[in-house]
């Protein structure tokens, strides 16, 4: 028998992004609360994670993939105007009684708007990034498309100010809506033998910084010779960190693997004495949430929605971004006192867990899906 109401969980791709990987959590947790969820993704790329797709299937999810026509060559806005019939058509024939879409899908949005009220179904949108990475025609379009949603989700309260303050979205219309924890992503293992290590994640990109990660270790490691250093993902920028590597002296010292399969976060983040964001912006980042809830001492950039989850000094360290001096001193100085990095730890791990508690981001969606379909909680 059907489970009901039904909802659409829209991602852009099954990409193991942060913005793919938390999708997916909020999908799970929905279906754990008797909802109905299909996951729908608006892109199909050759690069997507099996192990989301291994998730998707493990959870008992239906998952549904929009038509697309974008390499076929068609006359004018023929390619177009197909695109966002197919994008109606998958809609229609699912049947949702609520879409709730992620990430920048301007597209799919404006055909669910378009047919908002002749099918009935409520749009709900989550807004992970931070204003300063939106495209300058998604600040437009998200405008407007929010305004016509029944509400949309901020990661955080910095991420919902700038909505309302920089963009225009309705205060009224935007809550927030932190991250969940996925169980499976927070459990601290011990620390394996070897010498100290101080790892990021993320996406080798202008918005990581992690040029200033290499400059902190080149400066670190004039004091402690024992220093290695991880990083872990993939991007555009990957050559470019190499060579700086090299330049500064330190390519024996990092260590770069591309990707981050989720499954081994765990064990990931337990072969760090610290974990390190060096990003120039930021929402409410899965990496530091994740690496938290680990029960791994997390030193980042004090930048968007991160010192929201971190009392510096207390449940983890904050430093300005792009201060790779700064950043080193904290390094030395947390290695140099295993009472204090401890501590933290423990402070950091009992912190996030409150935070970002699946439980409550459960409770909240349950809550508010429940209020805007009308129907009783069972």
């Amino acid at each position: 028998m059907s489970r009901c109401p039904r909802i659409a969980v829209l991602l852009t791709d099954l990409i193991a992004g942060g913005l793919q990987r938390q999708g997916l959590t909020q999908a799970k947790l929905l279906a754990a609360r008797g909802f109905d969820v299909t996951v729908v993704t608006a892109y199909t790329r050759p690069e997507e994670s099996g192990e989301l797709l291994d998730e998707i299937a493990r959870a008992g999810l239906t998952l549904v993939r929009v038509p697309q026509v974008q390499r076929v060559r068609l006359p004018g806005k023929l390619g177009a105007i197909l695109n966002l019939l197919l994008v109606a058509w998958t809609f229609v024939r699912l049947r949702p009684r609520l879409v709730y879409s992620h990430g920048y899908i301007h597209l799919h949005r404006q055909v669910l708007v378009a047919h908002k009220r002749c099918m009935g179904w409520r749009l709900v949108h989550k807004e992970l990034n931070p204003v300063s990475l939106f495209p300058e025609s998604y600040r437009r379009l998200g405008r407007d498309l929010a305004a016509r949603s029944d509400l949309v989700f901020a990661v955080c309260e910095s991420v919902r100010r700038d909505l309302i303050e920089q963009v225009g979205y309705r205060a009224d219309n935007v809550l927030v809506l932190h991250n969940a924890l996925d169980a499976e992503y927070a459990r601290p293992l011990p620390r394996p033998d070897g010498p100290p290590c101080i790892g990021t994640v993320g996406r080798l990109d202008p918005q990581k910084d992690l040029g200033t990660f290499l400059r902190a270790a080149a400066i670190a490691r004039k004091e402690r010779a024992d220093l290695t250093f991880v990083i872990y993902g993939g991007g555009p920028l990957a050559d470019e960190l190499h060579a700086l590597a090299e330049e500064l002296g330190v390519s024996e010292a990092v260590r770069f693997v591309p990707g981050f399969p989720p499954s081994r976060a765990p064990e990931i983040y337990a072969g760090m004495d610290i974990f390190t964001l060096t990003s120039l912006d930021e929402g409410l980042p899965n990496t530091v949430m994740e690496a938290m809830a680990c029960g791994v001492p997390v030193l980042a950039t004090a930048v968007g929605g991160v010192p929201e989850m971190i009392e510096d000094g207390v449940s983890g360290m904050l430093v300005a971004p792009g201060d790779a001096e700064g950043i080193a001193r904290a390094w030395l100085d947390l290695l140099g006192d295993d009472d204090r990095r401890r501590g933290m730890a423990e402070a950091g791990r009992s912190r996030i867990l409150d935070l970002c508690s699946p439980d409550t981001v459960a409770d909240e969606l349950t809550t508010i899906f429940h209020g805007l379909l009308g129907v009783a909680a069972p």
